[in-house]
């Protein structure tokens, strides 16, 4: 019995092990991105016919900042219900 208790602790343990490791991967999966485009008047970078909306962390404030200047954006792109938006990591004004 005590080997019987063991052995499903031990089966108990290895589970949420994997799923930690799972979820590890799943937050490793959101790299970052280099994108260069425009800061519109609406303070969504504009890059070709892509919109991104620029999520209002501080890198993010001061680059909504810079409206109708070309930028070089490196951040995390995510999309909810079809929206993107960026979370800011850092930028340069490019010439």
């Amino acid at each position: 019995m005590k080997k019987l208790n063991l052995a499903i602790v031990a089966l108990f343990i290895l589970s949420i092990s994997i799923l930690a490791m799972g979820s590890l991967n799943s937050a490793c999966a959101a790299d970052e991105m280099t994108i260069q485009g425009t800061v519109n008047a609406e303070g969504q970078l504009v890059a070709g016919d892509q919109v991104y909306v620029i999520e209002q962390n501080e890198s993010g404030k001061a680059l909504a900042g810079m409206v109708d200047k070309k930028v070089e954006v490196k951040g995390v792109v995510s999309e909810n219900e079809g929206v993107k938006t960026i979370q800011v990591n850092s930028y340069n004004e490019v010439q």
